[in-house]
C-alpha cells in the first residue's frame, strides 16, 4: 500500500509536466503521515511504500529529512516494513556519504528505483537533470555500498530529442557496467 509523503517537484526536467500541474515540492507534515501509516497499520499492512515525485527531498523545505521521517515510524510502528518509491540523483548528488547509511536498514525492503534517465551528459543537460554520469555512479555506488546485493532500478528515455547513436552507446555501456 502507498503512502504519499510529499507532492510537487523540486526540478524542471524539459520532459516532465509536474512542476505545471503539482507545483513545486511540498512535504506532507509528519502527523499526517502518521496517521495514514497508522490507518494502513490498522488494516493488516505490514509492508508500506513511501511515494512522491521527490521522496530522497522528503522535509528539505521543512529542515528535517527522509531518515528522519523513517526513523519516527519505525519507532511508533516496531513491525512495519518500509519500501522507497522514487530516490531522485538532482537531490542525492548532494547527500554526503553518512546521509546513505540509513538505507541499510533492515525494515527498507525492495528495489531502490533510480532513474538516471541517460547516460549521456549532453543529453542529460538537454533533459535539464542537472547531475552528471559520474555524480550518478558514484549515487550508484553509495548505494550498493549500503544495500549490498538489494536491487537498485531505473529507467532510460531512448531516443529523446538531438540523442546520437554516440549518446545511444553511451547508454549502453553504462548499463553494461551498472546491474540493475
Amino acid at each position: 500500500q502507498f503512502v504519499e509523503i510529499s507532492r510537487g517537484c523540486y526540478g524542471a526536467c524539459s520532459f516532465c509536466s509536474i512542476v505545471s500541474v503539482k507545483g513545486k515540492h511540498v512535504s506532507y507534515p509528519v502527523e499526517t503521515i502518521l496517521r495514514n501509516v497508522e490507518e494502513l497499520v490498522g488494516d493488516g499492512f505490514k509492508t508500506i511504500k513511501f511515494v512522491g515525485d521527490e521522496v530522497a527531498g522528503y522535509s528539505k523545505d521543512q529542515s528535517s529529512s527522509l531518515e528522519a521521517l523513517i526513523m519516527t515510524v519505525f519507532e511508533k510502528f516496531p513491525a512495519l516494513k518500509i519500501e522507497l518509491g522514487q530516490l531522485n540523483p538532482n537531490i542525492l548528488k548532494d547527500w554526503k556519504t553518512s546521509d546513505y547509511d540509513f538505507l541499510s536498514h533492515q525494515r527498507i525492503v525492495g528495489s531502490i528505483f533510480l532513474p538516471i534517465q541517460s547516460a549521456s551528459d549532453s543529453i542529460l543537460k538537454r533533459m535539464n537533470r542537472f547531475y552528471t554520469t559520474e555524480q550518478f555512479d558514484t549515487i550508484y555506488h553509495q548505494i550498493k555500498r549500503v544495500r549490498g546485493s538489494n536491487r537498485i532500478s531505473t529507467d532510460i528515455i531512448i531516443g529523446f530529442p538531438g540523442e546520437t547513436d554516440v549518446d545511444h552507446l553511451e547508454n549502453i555501456s553504462f548499463l553494461e557496467n551498472h546491474p540493475f
